[in-house]
Formats: structure tokens, sequence, C-alpha cells
């Protein structure tokens, strides 16, 4: 009737059509989104469409390239070097190597078969979990398949080409890992290529279960004398890197770097000081000898004698450190040797200047040495962890290594763990403290440790009582010894059995080497505390 009369017909407007929440993200919060999701997450995100496709997609390639797992097998080596040498530029998103010193295969002289194949029949559970036998038993056959190709590559010597070769190609290397641990960590397109018989496809999950059976039937791999540290350091050094930030080991289960691997050469050192004149965090768990390789034993140390001189792959060792002493900020050395033979003239402390954070674990440790380490940095130092360090006279000495570590004006976090250092009935607590405890705003933390005995082992726990102390006070007031630990410990450090035997635990730190340094310190856990009673 109204367009009859001249009127316009009213116009049906549609609502708004909402758009999804993603959307409108800011990059940041989608970069934050990526680190929780896999890169088969990653891909079916970029497939949902053009926008998510174009937000997301340098995220999928960096999860799928940045970090790439090495192990010295030629399936893995190979696909390093075609990822080096692939026309599409991807080898510049490789930026952190994780280098494995284990065969991700099943050993095929191993009598498996026989049961898999049993189990198999019926689909019945193999001997990881809830894995079907026949998914394991697959995993056999490739195994026994490519083991022939591992042990060829190594009887010529190829792996060191091989590596050096990929990493001529790959110019934005940042970070080398040396995975000591004995599960893997594969993302399910690293297991698919190393088991492609399984099936794992895009789309699929990677059972938790195939990583176990890796690790229960994994193969050691034996490197001839040099190990594959060198193998990797001296193909870094061949291949011309000088974009390396981090070396790091994580050094489990008493594993570490034996010193007997140091065998550098002068000339070598010198062109290693290139490929390392960037590295700022250093992390080396270091045993004297090859737990695998017995053929050497160490000196038998008789009691009431001075301590042998230090063997060459030590002092080797120590002069590899001092190469890199104008750029290390974060550096993390354990000792994992027997603490019968320790050395006289062993690893000194290098002088680090710019050093900010610093760990040290189950060393010997000197006070005239310490000095000259913690010297030159001391205006810098943010960060100090001592773990379980071994003194002639601890008693006397640990007040004056505190004394030493009260000149670090600008120590925000300090941290000394004591579990088992202790003599006869002297037991002495570990100590905590964060924040600018120097100027007595943060009361540092007294920590007593209670122990348990189980059959022949001694295990350290935590007392349930803490106590508030002003460590700068209580260094201040006490010159004697004995007045200085009665007084931090309420008179309690004596009041435990005379003689027992000494268990070293490795233990977890509360805080890590990868926090930012800019950072306020972290506070110390809640924990009851009570000045009266322990």
């Amino acid at each position: 009737m109204s367009s009859l009369l001249g009127g316009t017909a009213p116009t049906v407007v549609d609502p708004p059509v909402e758009r999804p929440p993603i959307f409108s993200l800011s990059p940041d919060l989608i970069v934050q989104l990526s680190k929780e999701l896999d890169e088969d997450d990653l891909l079916a995100l970029r497939m949902t469409c053009k926008e998510l496709n174009f937000k997301v997609k340098e995220l999928h390639l960096d999860a799928l390239y940045s970090t790439r797992s090495i192990y010295f097998i030629p399936v893995s080596l190979e696909n390093l070097l075609k990822v080096a040498k692939h026309p599409s530029g991807i080898n510049k998103r490789v930026r952190n190597l994780r280098i494995c010193p284990t065969s991700p295969y099943i050993n095929p002289e191993r009598e498996v078969r026989r049961k898999l194949e049993e189990q198999a029949k019926n689909e019945k559970p193999g001997f990881c979990g809830s894995m079907p036998a026949s998914l394991v038993l697959k995993m056999y056959e490739q195994s026994k398949s490519d083991w022939p190709g591992v042990q060829h590559m190594h009887k010529w010597d190829l792996v060191p080409n091989m590596l050096t070769i990929a990493l001529m190609s790959l110019p934005n290397i940042q970070s080398i890992e040396f995975e000591w641990r004995r599960n893997h960590r594969v993302t399910r397109s690293e297991f698919s290529l190393l088991y492609p018989t399984v099936g794992l496809v895009p789309g699929k999950r990677l059972i938790p279960d195939l990583i176990n059976a890796m690790t229960v039937y994994s193969i050691p791999l034996e490197y001839k004398h040099v190990g594959y540290w060198n193998y990797t350091m001296n193909a870094a050094v061949t291949a011309g890197v000088s974009t390396l930030e981090k070396i790091s080991d994580s050094g489990l289960f008493g594993d570490g770097i034996p010193l007997n691997w140091f065998t550098t050469p002068p000339l070598q050192l010198s062109r290693m000081q290139s490929t390392l004149s960037n590295l700022r965090v250093l992390h080396v768990s270091y045993t004297e000898t090859d737990r695998r390789n017995r053929s050497h034993p160490l000196p038998v140390v008789v009691p009431g004698a001075p301590p042998p001189p230090a063997p060459t792959g030590r002092r080797n060792f120590c002069k590899w450190i001092e190469s890199m002493a104008g750029t290390i900020e974060k550096l993390r050395l354990e000792d994992l040797s027997s603490s019968t033979n320790k050395y006289a003239d062993g690893c000194p402390l290098p002088a680090l200047p710019k050093l900010k954070n610093v760990e040290i674990a189950g060393m010997s440790l000197k006070v005239d040495a310490f000095k000259a380490f913690i010297e030159p940095c001391k205006d810098r130092l943010r960060d100090i962890f001592l773990s379980q360090c071994m003194l002639e006279s601890p008693k006397e000495e640990w007040i004056e290594i505190l004394k030493l570590v009260k000149e670090c004006r600008g120590l925000t976090r300090f941290q000394l763990v004591q579990r088992g250092q202790w003599r006869k009935q002297e037991r002495f607590p570990d100590i905590e403290a964060y924040g600018d405890w120097i100027s007595g705003k943060v009361q540092c933390q007294v920590i007593p440790s209670t122990q348990d005995r189980h059959m022949n082992n001694y295990t350290y726990t935590e007392a349930s009582h803490i106590l508030n102390k002003n460590l700068v006070e209580e260094l201040e007031s006490h010159q004697d010894a004995d007045e200085f630990w009665n007084s931090i410990t309420n008179h309690k450090w004596r009041q435990w059995p005379e003689s027992n035997q000494r268990r070293v635990l490795r233990i977890n730190r509360t805080f890590t080497f990868d926090d930012d340094d800019d950072n306020a310190a972290a506070s110390p856990p809640q924990s009851p505390s009570s000045e009266g009673s322990w």
C-alpha cells in the first residue's frame, strides 16, 4: 500500500554477525596461545580460514623447525641435512639443537619379538602400558631394518662430516643442548620420521606409551673415545658457527660430560673462542671419567696424603671455560665426580666479569679461589646458588664464604644447600634469601633438615619449622664460628646423631636461570616458621 501511495517499503536489516573472539586477539596473545599448542594443533588452526592461516603461519613453521632433536643415526642426520639445504629457507628458522646420546630404536638383539608376536595376536597391551603390542612390534621391525645402517655409520665415522655440513647451512643456531635424559622428548612429526610404519600422520596423537617403548628398549651409542660432545663442538668449529648463545646439558641420573673428552689442542681452542664469542649461558655437568669406560680408573687417594694433580682433561676443561670469560652471564657447573676423587689443583673457578647468575654444585671449594672468582663480578651478580659444595673446614670456611657473598650489593636471590655437608655432631642448615637481603629489608630463612634412615641409605627432608634471621647482623655480631651457628640455629645445630654416612642427593632449584634478570626477585616460599622451636 505504501508503494502505491508513493512511499518506500521498509528495509529489513540483518543483525551483525559476531566474530569469534580469536580474531580480535592481539599478536602477543596469539603468540602466548601458540605456546600451549603443538605443531598439529597449529596446523589445524591454520586450515580453518585464510585470516587465521595468515596470523598463525609463522608460529606454526617455528614450532616445526625452531628446535631439532638430533640422533646420531642415518635418518635423523639425513633429515637435518634436508632441512639445512631446503630451498624454502626453513634452515633459517632452526635455532636450537637437542643432541641425544642414545638411539631411539628398539634393540633388535633383545629377546622381545616372540613375546610381542604372542601379545599382538589378540591386540593385548604390550610391555608399555595400554599401547597395543602390534604397534611395539612395528617399532621393533623398523628398528631391525634400520639398525645395520646405524652400525655402518659409526663404523666408518660418518657422523662428524654430516653434522658439519648441516651446521654450515644453519646460520641462526643459538643454543645446543645435550639431552642426557633416559626418556625421550619427541614430537609427533619426529616420531613419525623415526618410525614411519606406525602411521602417525598429521591429525593423529602421539601415544605416550610409544615414547616409553623407546625409553625401555633404546640403545646407548658408543662414539669411540671422543664422545658426542666433541663430535658436536668440533663440527660447530669446523662449520664456522658464531651465533651460539647457550650450551647446556641436562646432566641427569649421575651422568655428565667425562673430562677425558676435553682433549682440544691449542689451535682448535683458539678457533673455538671464535665459535663461542657470543656465548652467554653455559650449563655443564661433568665427571672425572666416562662411566661406560673403566679402562682408565681414577687414582686412589691415600688417607692423609695430598690429592694427586689434576689430569689433562680437567686442566683442558678449565682452559676451555677461561676462553669464554668475557661473555658468560649465566653459569652452572656441577661436579658429579666421586667425593673421594677431588683434586688439589682441580678446576679453579674462572674470573667472569659479566656474570649475573651462578650455580655451583658438588665442587670442592677453597675460600681464596671463591674470592678470586666473585671479586670481578660482585657488582653484577643477581643470583647465587651453592649446592652440596665441600670445604675442608666447613664450620669456619662457610662463614668466610657468606661474608664474601655479603659484599655482592646487587644480589637479589641467594640459596645455600648443605644437605649431607656435616661432620660428627656438626649439622649445617640450608639458607635461603630473596629480595634486597643485604639491606636487611628481607629476612633470610634458615632451614634445618631432618634425617631418615631407610635400610642402608639416608634421605634428607626439610623440617617443619623455618627460622627467620638477619644474616648480615648475625655475621657482624658473631666472630666466633660456634657462636654464629648457635645463633642462627637457636643452638640446635649440634643436636643430631654423632656419625652417619654422607649421601649426596641432587635437588630441584627453587628458581631457574631462565628468569628475566630485570624482574623483581621472587618471594620466598610460604612455610611455617618459629623462632622458639625447631
